[in-house]
């Protein structure tokens, strides 16, 4: 029997709620920072948010959420594209003591009706777009209010439930609203569907604990990636810009997204993904590190317009969500000379980052090593024995990061996790 143990230092495991350690970084930054951008929209570079306006923002809704009788517990709905309001409302939420359920804009009413119901959504912030299909989804849910985000700053609607972002933004930021009692250990911070290792999708509880403990171990592992990598030219957080065309309803954007929150960063956000303006950005703001899936691989090599681009200060690819071939890999390398390594980690939904590089020279294809305060381990499927190295089976993860389990599916929690907290990934390796 093989235990796969961290090499890297490892990380605090967070004492609060993961809302109070994000607003007590943006207030740093807005001091640092007065002016600095933190979220810039890819499409049009005149609407961004600074950190001082995240942090007033993210109060505000807290804030109303607390006169329209938000509670402890509600969940709440996004149905919306990447926007610069994701942050605010996230962390305006999760203050209250709320959960985020995240969909796509493209979900048809019945997805959303099925989430919504399992998940109990009390509050919706949805896109315009989406409205329509939201008000067929929460027909017959005890939906208390429905926010629009997009719609126009003056637009009002006739139903009294329904409100305009701008709304929300206009009300007081109280800084010292009534405490809420959270459980790092048990309260949802989020609950993504996934559809685990089977059957139909199911919430994912994330915890306070989780998703902050994650967060020190991501951030951690991207200050010692870039001092292994960028030794020529350091690797600055605090000065760099980031582009993030992941969608951030998903865990992975997600992560990307508070990461640079969190490290003062610039980011340039694309409400959605399309290659010449994701090429035409790279190009502008200089982007030396990119966090992307599989497909976007593929376009960075065999697009008919990547030549037309200065792609040049790409540096570091990460790949994610999805395994990259080789030969993707390798393609993409040769099309770009600039690149220092094309790297993929690898986790999942249920318990976030796994494995991840710890420098630039590791073989195409590889995963890197397991993440701080983790233990993998593999196990024969049939006996459940536990396997030494090079034998094939599956891989079983182990750390504070893992979820607790689904929400009201004990039976599909325990086929997931075992008595001792290990999950079962269902990823078998040959």
């Amino acid at each position: 029997m093989v235990l796969f143990e961290s090499p890297f230092e490892p990380v605090p495991i967070v004492n609060k709620p993961f809302a109070e350690i994000i607003l007590t970084k943006l207030w740093q930054h807005s001091i640092k920072y007065p002016r600095k951008k933190a979220i810039i929209s890819a499409e049009n570079e005149d609407q961004y948010f600074t950190y001082s306006d995240i942090y007033l923002y993210s109060l505000s809704v807290a804030s109303f959420l607390q006169q329209h009788g938000f509670e402890h517990g509600d969940v709440v709905g996004l149905v919306m594209p990447n926007s610069l309001y994701y942050a605010p409302i996230f962390i305006g939420c999760t203050l209250r003591g709320g959960t985020i359920t995240a969909a796509s804009v493209s979900n048809t009413h019945y997805e959303l009706e099925r989430q919504f119901t399992d998940a109990s959504v009390k509050f919706v912030f949805c896109s315009n777009d989406a409205l329509e299909n939201v008000l067929k989804a929460t027909k017959k849910l005890p939906i208390k209010k429905i926010i629009v985000i997009d719609a126009n700053e003056n637009t009002t609607f006739s139903n009294s439930n329904i409100f305009n972002i701008s709304q929300v933004f206009i009300t007081v930021p109280l800084p010292n609203l009534p405490p809420v009692n959270i459980n790092l250990e048990t309260d949802a911070l989020i609950l993504p569907y996934s559809s685990g290792t089977t059957g139909a999708p199911k919430g994912v509880v994330i915890t306070h604990k989780g998703f902050g403990t994650h967060a020190n171990i991501y951030n951690s592992l991207m200050e010692n990636f870039v001092k292994n990598v960028f030794i020529k030219k350091p690797y600055i957080f605090d000065q760099e810009l980031e582009l993030i065309l992941l969608p951030i309803n998903h865990m992975f954007g997600c992560c990307v997204l508070f990461h640079c929150l969190m490290m003062a960063k610039t980011v340039v956000l694309m409400k959605q993904f399309e290659p010449e303006p994701f090429f035409e950005a790279i190009e502008k703001y200089k982007i030396r590190i990119l966090m992307i899936h599989p497909p976007v691989l593929i376009m960075l090599s065999k697009h008919s317009a990547v030549d037309k681009y200065d792609l040049s200060s790409i540096e570091i690819i990460f790949s994610g969500a999805a395994p990259a071939g080789k030969d993707i890999i390798e393609d993409v390398k040769q099309k770009h000379p600039n690149l220092k390594q094309v790297t993929q980690g690898y986790g999942t939904t249920e318990c976030l980052g796994v494995t991840f590089p710890d420098n630039e020279n590791i073989p195409n294809g590889s995963v890197g090593k397991v993440v701080p305060l983790g233990k993998a381990k593999v196990i024969d499927v049939e006996t459940g024995k536990e396997l030494s190295y090079n034998q094939p089976g599956e891989i079983l993860f182990i750390s504070p990061t893992v979820t607790p389990g689904y929400l009201n599916r004990p039976e599909a929690t325990k086929e997931s996790i075992d008595a001792e907290g290990w999950y079962h990934t269902g990823i078998i390796i040959e």
